[in-house]
Order: structure tokens, then C-alpha cells, then sequence
């Protein structure tokens, strides 16, 4: 990176990323919604992890021969798309619980019924294959980090630097997002919400999925 002017356009561009909706964003809103705050952090950690490798793989030049080569592109697409779509049909098939009747000393806590209460790792498994099985990841690291590095410089120190700022933001917004949800939490998982929340939210993913498939075309 030669100067900060190139560093601020880099900003520029991550703080855009990182803010747009995407599927990693909806699984933060999803997460938040059925989780405590502190647990649906570790599918952020699954979503950074694979940002950060991505982005080593980028930096090795290995992004542009994954990205040159059509049928591995192929293969994450499908994949990416299916997984999507996998947890969009998951949501549109869970029903809330039922209400019961609320007693003074047991508070109610609404759940999904069908949805099995997910361990810190099966959420962060889950937010590193939405991360890693996203071909436009992919185009964005590839086109994005050569414009930044500058072989005049410490090519080391130009990839911690703008590896850093891509995961520190990322971070920051997911968790932004997780929060939002997790703050109407208790109003998301009234068994009608949630029905309708977890509807939206999958139709979402489906959507993205589908829309996996003709990306690159």
C-alpha cells in the first residue's frame, strides 16, 4: 500500500462490504433473534474465520487460481447455494412453541420448537460455511488486495494491515446486526413473530442461494 489515500479508498470500499446486507448479515439477524447475544457471537467468529482465510488465500495468489479455474467455481457456487438454501428451507419448517400459561415465578421463554438448541461451535460451523462457501468472496478478495499491495513494501505488513481492517469491521457490523436482533428478542420469539421471522429470514436465504447460481454468468 503506498499511502494512506489508497489505505482511506480501501476503508471506503470495506465499509461498504461490510455493511450491505448479505447472508452472513441474515444469519447474524437470525442468531440474535433465537440466541443470547454473547452465544450468537460465535457464528460472527465462524463468518471472520472464513474472511480470514480468504484473504490469506488471496494474498498467496491463491484466490485468482481458485478463481480462474471454472469448475472449482462451479463447485462453490453449487455448494454455496445449496447450503443456503438448506438452512432457508430449515427456518421456513420450524413452528414456534406454543405459549403456555405464565406463572409469576416461571418467566416464559419461547423457542423453536423443532430447532435443536445449536452448541457454540455448531454456530460457528454454521457462520464459517456460509463465509467460506461464498463465491463472491472470492471475486472480492481477488480483485480487491492486488490493488492494494505494493510489492515496494513489506508485503507482510500490507496484509496484516488491510486483513485486520476487513475482519475488525466485519466484526463490528455483525455484531451490530446481532445485537438489533437480540435486543427484541423477547418480542421476535412470541410464537407468531417468530413464525413470520423465521419465514422472512428464509425466504432470504432461498433467495440468495438461487441467486448464487447465476452469479458470475
Amino acid at each position: 500500500m503506498s499511502n494512506y489515500s489508497n489505505y482511506l479508498v480501501f476503508l471506503g470500499v470495506v465499509l461498504i462490504a461490510t455493511i450491505s446486507p448479505g447472508p452472513a448479515v441474515f444469519l447474524a439477524l437470525k442468531n440474535g433473534a433465537r440466541y443470547n447475544y454473547s452465544k450468537a457471537l460465535f457464528g460472527i467468529f465462524g463468518n471472520i474465520t472464513a474472511l480470514l482465510i480468504f484473504a490469506t488465500l488471496s494474498a498467496l495468489g491463491l484466490g485468482a487460481i481458485l478463481l480462474a479455474s471454472s469448475k472449482a467455481f462451479l463447485l462453490i457456487k453449487v455448494v454455496g447455494s445449496v447450503y443456503l438454501c438448506y438452512l432457508g428451507v430449515k427456518l421456513w419448517a420450524a413452528r414456534a412453541a406454543p405459549q403456555p400459561t405464565l406463572t409469576p415465578a416461571v418467566p416464559f421463554i419461547p423457542t423453536n420448537e423443532n430447532i435443536k438448541e445449536a452448541t457454540h461451535f455448531a454456530l460457528y460451523q454454521e457462520g464459517l460455511l456460509v463465509g467460506i462457501t461464498n463465491p463472491k468472496t472470492i471475486v472480492f478478495f481477488t480483485a480487491l488486495f492486488p490493488q492494494f499491495l505494493s510489492f515496494e513494501q513489506s508485503l507482510l505488513q500490507q496484509f496484516l494491515l488491510l486483513a485486520f481492517t476487513i475482519a475488525f469491521f466485519s466484526f463490528i457490523f455483525l455484531a451490530l446486526y446481532t445485537a438489533l436482533s437480540s435486543s427484541v428478542r423477547t418480542f421476535l420469539n412470541r410464537p407468531k413473530v417468530m413464525t413470520i421471522f423465521n419465514k422472512v429470514i428464509g425466504t432470504v436465504f432461498i433467495g440468495y442461494g438461487i441467486g448464487l447460481l447465476f452469479f458470475g454468468k
